[in-house]
């Protein structure tokens, strides 16, 4: 199961980037559209939809790499799930910051920082399902060994 959400968490971080770019184009020319005929728009609409649509892919991170966390108990998987929900928080909380108030914070501006994090989720996702797939090879011989401070390879 936590192999299907580390494959799904791959294909959704190779989507998301796909619709930062979009998003980063369209707000970008939302808001320079009318820029020399003196009427300067804010893009504010498609801001707030970018950010909703941020919104979903963050929360399904989270919840990817917390089912990490909890049911693959390997010392790798552990400490990227928790780098991975760190990092994902924070950008949880710059999309909130960005939907509190999209005229003043545009997607164009925080969306490079989104396409940015994508790469980071798709490097956590393959290893989470070698992780996964190394868990469940070892099953029981695993969760009887004593486990080292040692990063598991």
């Amino acid at each position: 199961m936590n192999k299907a959400f580390y494959i799904s968490s791959l294909v959704l971080s190779v989507l998301f980037s796909i619709i930062v770019l979009y998003y980063i184009d369209s707000v970008a020319s939302a808001r320079y559209m009318n820029w020399y005929s003196g009427y300067y728009g804010s893009g504010s609409g498609e801001t707030e939809e970018a950010g909703l649509i941020s919104l979903f892919f963050f929360l399904f991170f989270i919840v990817a790499f917390l089912l990490g966390l909890i049911k693959i108990k390997r010392v790798t998987n552990r400490v990227l799930s928790i780098i991975g929900l760190s990092l994902s928080a924070l950008f949880l909380l710059w999309d909130l910051v960005m939907l509190s108030s999209p005229s003043s914070l545009s997607f164009d501006e925080v969306g490079i920082g989104f396409f940015f994090f994508t790469p980071v989720i798709m490097a956590f996702s393959i290893v989470g399902i070698i992780q996964s797939n190394r868990f469940k090879r070892q099953g029981v011989l695993y969760k009887q060994k004593v486990e080292s401070d040692l990063l598991d390879s």
